[in-house]
């Protein structure tokens, strides 16, 4: 398997994040709605809109909260209209309600507004407003997961794991324990991953984004029937919001194992219940080139491209449109982006077997045996870096380097696709 995470997973954990932190502000409100709103507000459509969204009603909260907007603003009702928007992921007009209650003195929707900004793939405007949260809400749990969030965008891994330690510290809970997991896997650390999603899943056995890591774990190390096995628990017990991302953790599981037509089912599933995570697109794009339906894989990566805006994204942009063009026998296009992707997020090894793969196709088979080298010596556990290394060695005539790679590959299951 190429793709030692899923894009939907190197590109963000947005889902896990914000699912867990807009159900908070509604646990707020629910808990706190009749002493808070019959004291302060004193209200009926306020109240109505509460019920409602306690309710799950979140269209008619939303028509409640409006008229009582309508008659006067405050903070709570449009930081609760916001939440009604974003699970409708109606995200523009949740930004514009948290932005309204920041003007007015709520700091809380700053941290909320960041969360729909990650929604829609606007990480520089996430960036900032986790800056000011910093030094608003210095002490809240919450702000350190946006803030590692937002270092994974930035592939700064290990700065990432220190702000989920931050979080941990602050308010402990499981999903700053599986994001903490997601840095380790960015750091090839799968050992650490798999104790961090032991803890998360030790305070919640149901922690759907802690199982997925775990699964991605699993399979960087090999293990792929066990990830097939946590990622269907991942999405049996996945809610609304969770089932897109377990779905693709899922698909990936399936890749490992060969079973092509149901991880495009799954990654198929999951564009359409959650459109706006157009990086699904590029996690598509992957399964097609494995099924060898390469036109299907570059039609899904030009519906991707123009969302790819951090330099993780362009990089995954590139590299997957270079692995369809080379697999259709576009080489020297096909190299020259996989020259561009690595140099744009070097020493990732997925995107040096890609680079890897240009060069023995196009006949450079001494510089991808070094490309190889490199993503072997920072993840050793790539089956299909061994795998590429030993059809450079066959070409090259090096018999026994090629038969010990091959070895390795096939130790690891490697089913080979190309």
């Amino acid at each position: 398997m190429l793709s030692r995470l899923p894009a939907g997973v190197i590109l963000g954990a947005t889902f896990a994040i914000t699912q867990n932190l807009w159900s908070s502000i509604i646990a707020h409100a629910i808990s706190n709605a009749w002493f808070d709103i019959l004291r302060l507000y004193r209200d009926r459509d306020t109240v109505i809109g509460i019920r409602l969204l306690e309710a799950g009603d979140y269209a008619g909260a939303i028509e409640s909260l409006s008229k009582a907007i309508n008659k006067q603003e405050t903070w709570f009702t449009l930081r609760n209209r916001a939440a009604c928007y974003y699970v409708l992921r109606n995200y523009d007009k949740a930004i514009a309600d948290t932005t309204r209650a920041i003007e007015i003195g709520d700091r809380l929707s700053r941290i909320k507004r960041c969360e729909s900004y990650l929604s829609i793939g606007e990480t520089e405007l996430a960036e900032q407003d986790v800056l000011c949260a910093k030094k608003e809400l210095p002490t809240h749990g919450k702000v350190f997961q946006l803030a590692g969030y937002v270092l994974i965008q930035k592939h700064e891994f290990a700065a990432a794991r220190a702000e989920f330690s931050e979080s941990i510290r602050l308010a402990e809970g499981p999903v700053g324990w599986a994001l903490s997991g997601q840095a380790a896997l960015g750091l090839f650390k799968y050992d650490l991953c798999l104790s961090d999603c032991r803890r998360a899943l030790s305070l919640n056995p149901d922690c759907v984004y802690a199982l997925e890591m775990k699964a991605l774990a699993l399979i960087a190390l090999n293990r792929a029937e066990e990830a097939l096995s946590c990622t269907n628990l991942a999405v049996e017990r996945a809610s609304y919001f969770e089932r897109p991302p377990a779905l693709v953790a899922r698909a990936f599981a399936l890749l490992r194992g060969g079973d092509y037509e149901k991880a495009l089912k799954d990654v198929s599933e999951a564009i359409e219940a959650a459109p706006e995570r157009k990086d699904y697109f590029a996690d598509r794009a992957y399964v097609h080139c494995l099924a060898k339906r390469y036109d299907d894989a570059l039609a899904d990566l030009e519906r991707f491209s123009p969302f790819a805006k951090t330099l993780m994204q362009r990089s995954y942009h590139l590299g997957y449109r270079a692995l369809a063009k080379v697999l259709k026998g576009d080489v020297e296009s096909g190299l020259a982006d996989a020259i561009e992707a690595n140099n744009i997020y070097p020493s990732r090894p997925d995107l040096l077997n890609i680079l890897g793969l240009a060069l023995i196709r196009h006949g450079q088979t001494g510089q991808a045996v070094e490309e190889l080298n490199r993503a072997i010596e920072l993840d050793p556990y790539n089956a299909e870096s061994y795998w590429f290394r030993h059809l450079a060695y066959e070409s090259l005539g090096q018999d026994e380097l090629a038969s010990a790679d091959k070895a390795i590959a096939e130790k690891y299951c490697y089913k080979p696709y190309c």
